[in-house]
């Protein structure tokens, strides 16, 4: 593998997204180039890169949730191609209970996102 040596004379670092840019140039791995996280596995595996500790914040890779069930909802909008002839389109609004993660309903609608198919979702009764 000659990606190594030719990044460290061009002052680049030896991570894996650099070694699949460079790649790229090079045409190294032919027709078969791997994942950016393949490389990362290989050249952890070869002791090339050292690993690091995330530098995202704890905080930020916990899940968002409410304490109690149905304390908050949440809606969700969802563009769905049907599988007819004319290939149309149609918005899905989904209320989930965000305590739970329970589906409180959903609604479909012919027209795309608009404040009003989400208004009349959200003023449904649900059971």
């Amino acid at each position: 593998m000659h990606i190594p040596k030719h990044l460290a004379q061009a002052g680049w670092d030896n991570r894996p997204l650099s070694f699949w840019i460079e790649s790229l140039d090079t045409d190294e791995f032919g027709d078969r180039r791997p994942s950016v996280a393949t490389i990362g596995q290989i050249l952890s595996k070869a002791g090339v890169t050292k690993s690091t500790p995330r530098t995202q914040p704890r905080k930020s890779r916990l899940r968002f949730a409410r304490s109690y069930p149905m304390e908050l909802w949440q809606i969700d909008g969802l563009e769905y191609g049907l599988f007819d002839q004319d290939a149309t389109k149609v918005m899905n609004y989904q209320f989930i209970d965000d305590g739970t993660r329970f589906d409180v309903g959903i609604r479909c609608f012919e027209q795309l996102e608009n404040a009003q198919d989400a208004m009349t979702t959200l003023n449904a009764k649900w059971r």
